[in-house]
């Protein structure tokens, strides 16, 4: 399965592109599809389908949630050093800034405090796998 919104892959997508075994599974389905995105070999397409998941779970589910995708963006980062401005732009200014400023626009109160809190943990997990073993 790759961890991404559901798709539906052709077999000779999986055996072209492949996974790389040297990174963790926190973030191997975002480096397949941004290996797959480069190409430009295969057509990819959107659905109208949707797709309802009910996520439960305690704040401290979401905290670890967020911490194993700030993993994840440092693997990223280190591997596709292109693309690491891009990632801390996203989790340093996006999350917990533009996002809760465009919530406040629209009067979703709730998502404020839920963009801060995964900006800033996705952000420090980030740096601190971008300094592991540096």
């Amino acid at each position: 399965m790759v961890g991404v919104a559901p798709n539906i892959y052709k077999k000779e997508i999986f055996d072209y592109i492949q996974f790389d075994s040297h990174i963790t599974k926190t973030i191997d389905d975002t480096d397949f599809m941004y290996r797959l995105h480069k190409l430009k070999k295969f057509r990819l397409g959107t659905s109208s389908t949707r797709v309802v998941n009910l996520h439960t779970g305690t704040f401290k589910d979401y905290v670890n949630k967020f911490i194993w995708y700030g993993v994840g963006d440092g693997e990223f980062c280190k591997k596709h050093k292109n693309r690491a401005f891009s990632i801390i732009f996203h989790l340093s200014i996006r999350y917990p800034i533009i996002y809760p400023l465009k919530a406040l626009f629209y009067l979703k109160f709730k998502a404020i405090p839920y963009f801060m809190l995964m900006g800033l943990v996705r952000l420090y997990a980030c740096i601190k796998e971008i300094m592991k073993n540096s």
